[in-house]
This record gives C-alpha cells, structure tokens and sequence, in this order.
C-alpha cells in the first residue's frame, strides 16, 4: 500500500502513461487466457441448457439466470467510475475533433472485450475441467482463483493483472488528481 501511496505521488502524468502501455499487452494476454479456456471448454464438454437429471453426470448445466450477481456489481461500479475518468483525457486530446469517433471506438472495444471474456470465461470456467477435474462447483468472484498455484500459465496471468493493476491505479490517481 505505501508502494502505491508513492507512486500515485508523481506528478508527471507521462509517466504513468509509460508503465501503462505494458498494461494494453497485459489484458491481451488475459483475454487471450479466458478466450483460450473457453475454447478448451466447448472441444471438451457437453452443455446443456436445462436442469441436469441426477444420472446425467457427463454434462455441465449452464444457468441462464442467476440471482447471485453480487461480483458482478463491484466490476459495474468501477466500470462507471472509470467512464468518468476519460473526461480530463478526453479533454485534453491532441485532436478534439475526432473525439466522438474516439470514445465511440473505446467504448465499442470495451463493450466487445467485457462480451466475448463474459461468454466465453462463463463457459470455459463452468467446463468439466474445472468441476470435474478440480472439484469447482461454481465460478468465484476471481475467476484465477480456480486455478491451483502449481499452474504456470496461472501465475503469469496473475503477474500481469498485477501489473495491470498497479499501472491502472497511478493512472486513475494522477486522471483524478487533474
């Protein structure tokens, strides 16, 4: 937490933006990682759509509807709160003019990336890997979490989301301070 209290304490915003352009490859390779589990899931378990009977074991029972949206909560807030933040960017830009076609295509990417992670994570963590083989039964809130500390690909998603986090973090910091 002190680390984060010093970094935030830098003034030059050139700075963060530096360590932030790390983050673009981060998420990359944590969408690839969901997408990836996802496709690993359809080649390798059968879904349905309806309550399982008691002697159906070899399928995995996709929910369309789910009163425990709690998690999903927490992601909405900070999506807002980020919204917000594009605003000194936004008006700080080099180009005013192209700015509507900016934000349109920002928004679109984020929509595109928080919908094909949500379909396909939903999937891919709900796939026979993970409640046969690791004994899951449903999704945490962290979806990482599911994955034993022996995976190596686990802990180097891990490390990104860290390092996503921390240069987010001084980002927003440094957005809210101006």
């Amino acid at each position: 937490m002190a680390i984060l209290l010093l970094l935030t304490a830098i003034r030059n915003l050139s700075v963060f933006v530096k360590i932030s352009t790390f983050g673009v490859i981060f998420i990359f390779m944590i969408i690839v990682f969901i997408i990836g589990v996802g496709i690993y899931a359809f080649t390798n378990t059968h879904f349905i759509f309806t309550p399982p009977d008691i002697a159906d074991k070899e399928s995995s029972w996709i929910k369309l509807f789910n009163g425990s949206f709690g998690p999903l909560m927490g992601i909405l807030g900070g999506g807002y709160y980020l919204h917000n933040i594009t605003l000194p960017i936004i008006k700080n830009s080099a180009k005013p003019e192209n700015n509507v076609r900016d934000v349109f295509i920002g928004y679109f990417l984020v929509y595109l990336s928080y919908s094909v992670c949500g379909v396909m994570g939903y999937f891919g963590f709900s796939g026979t890997y993970f409640t046969d083989t690791l004994g899951e039964k449903e999704i945490k809130s962290n979806c990482l979490l599911m994955l034993p500390s022996t995976n190596v690909l686990a802990t180097i998603i891990r490390f990104c989301t860290f390092c996503q986090l921390l240069a987010a973090m001084c980002l927003m910091f440094a957005c809210q301070r101006q």
